[in-house]
């Protein structure tokens, strides 16, 4: 929460690992010096713990973008097929019908 004549009324509750080196560099004692270390080590870890998953993160969108690619495909094809279907059963409908129209006495019974 911030005053409205600026600045923060509260401590913040969270350094960063460039606040927590330079309170290394101000606190003497062991004890403040091992801590420093250790909460280094932890944002080193952290670090490479989020560009680590950075990396799997960026292949799982590739994967998806190639399959999604690809799905697409096979919509088309699907798509493709469908239309075929519909047309051999239209042609199929036609051939089965019995024509209709004027037909000379020689073709009536072939029929």
């Amino acid at each position: 929460m911030t005053s409205s004549w600026g600045g923060n009324r509260y401590l913040p509750f969270a350094f960063t690992e460039y606040g927590i080196l330079h309170l290394a560099n101000v606190l003497h004692s062991d004890i403040a010096r091992k801590e420093s270390i250790r909460i280094i080590e932890v944002f080193v870890r952290m670090w490479k713990m989020i560009n680590f998953h950075q990396g799997i993160l960026k292949k799982v969108d590739m994967l998806k973008a190639k399959y999604n690619d690809h799905d697409e495909q096979l919509l088309l094809i699907f798509e493709y097929l469908n239309q075929m279907e519909k047309e051999r059963d239209i042609e199929l409908d036609c051939q089965s019908r019995r024509k209709i129209g004027f037909r000379p006495s020689s073709q009536e019974h072939d029929v």
